[in-house]
């Protein structure tokens, strides 16, 4: 009898254990991928505090450019608009970038919001990036019902000192995205 008795002890005791263990890892699991996940297709980020909902005026984050010409210029608009209850901060970031141009000083970058620059360090624009790159300072952002505008310009500078020729058919890409700042 006495066996019986210890052996269901064990049991329960070890079955507690495992649960708890379980309960530990799900809690901590939980806790990091709350803080903040991405919903959807990726266009949109939320977190516990703040809900921040980012549209593309052409339904896209994609950027494919391609047979760009000296003097050319892209612009891609969105809004960001946080319908959370915390005050937020986020970055406009590049990912999946690809470029091919050989000359890649005369590609430039730049983001604007309500035709003021954000790009960072508040220089006009910067070198289109080849890897995964922030494109702005720090933006904060007040929950509201209004979205703000931002503007993301791609600029094929125009440079008649130098062989431009070499860059035809050359491919520009990328999606942007917005990642919140802790």
């Amino acid at each position: 009898m006495k066996v019986k008795e210890n052996r269901t002890v064990l049991l329960v005791s070890m079955f507690i254990v495992i649960a708890l263990v379980i309960l530990t890892i799900m809690g901590s699991y939980a806790f990091y991928t709350s803080v903040l996940k991405t919903t959807g297709d990726g266009t949109g980020v939320e977190s516990t505090t703040a809900d921040l909902k980012l549209e593309f005026e052409d339904n896209t984050s994609d950027v494919n450019l391609t047979n760009m010409i000296p003097g050319d210029s892209y612009t891609k608009s969105f809004t960001v608009k946080n319908t959370g209850s915390e005050t937020i901060k986020f970055q406009v970031v590049i990912r999946e970038v690809e470029n091919t141009f050989e000359n890649k000083d005369d590609v430039t970058i730049s983001v604007k919001k309500d035709d003021q620059n954000v790009t960072i360090g508040e220089v006009e624009s910067i070198k289109f990036p080849e890897n995964t790159t922030p494109l702005s300072d720090p933006i904060t952002i007040e929950p509201s019902e209004d979205a703000e505008s931002f503007e993301v310009s791609i600029t094929y500078k125009n440079d008649p000192t130098k062989d431009q020729g070499k860059d035809m058919e050359k491919k520009l890409g990328g999606t942007i995205f917005i990642e919140a700042i802790p």
